[in-house]
């Protein structure tokens, strides 16, 4: 299960048509972006653990999760673009390097915390994770203790 968090940014524009004295249309003002709502929101839901809990959810066939699977590769591609151009790269450049352009896995990147917590741990002495699972403080009176 998921928990699928959406945040949209409702925008209002103004526009205002410049006439010239016979009436006719010479300039069109447009006055910048005002945000007039942000909102947000969040759902539990549940892809499945494997293409075949996602086609059983949706009661899809195959072929129609491919087509969804291509739209969203597509996307992650185009972001792949649209940073590319950004870094300065030239289109020979991204020609050669899209060969080895990889789809975004949607996990996330860098450590869990509890990978986190059991790297902290294990710079700990003994004693010190003792201490700390049993919900005291090793350093309680002890100054300067650094347990990176």
């Amino acid at each position: 299960m998921t928990q699928e968090t959406v945040k949209a940014v409702f925008k209002r524009y103004e526009m205002e048509t410049v006439l010239n004295e016979e009436g006719k249309e010479v300039q069109q003002k447009v006055t910048p972006a005002v945000v007039v709502e942000t909102v947000s929101g969040s759902v539990p839901f549940d892809f499945g653990k494997d293409l075949d809990e996602l086609i059983e959810i949706f009661d899809m066939d195959r072929e129609l999760i491919y087509y969804h699977a291509v739209s969203s590769l597509r996307v992650g591609l185009q972001n792949w673009i649209r940073g590319s151009l950004a870094q300065g790269a030239t289109q020979e450049k991204m020609l050669e390097d899209v060969k080895k352009w990889d789809p975004p896995t949607g996990k996330p990147r860098g450590k869990s915390k509890i990978d986190r917590v059991k790297e902290l741990l294990s710079k700990l002495s003994p004693e010190e994770r003792e201490a700390i699972l049993a919900g005291d403080d090793p350093e309680e009176g002890d100054e300067g203790v650094d347990v990176e």
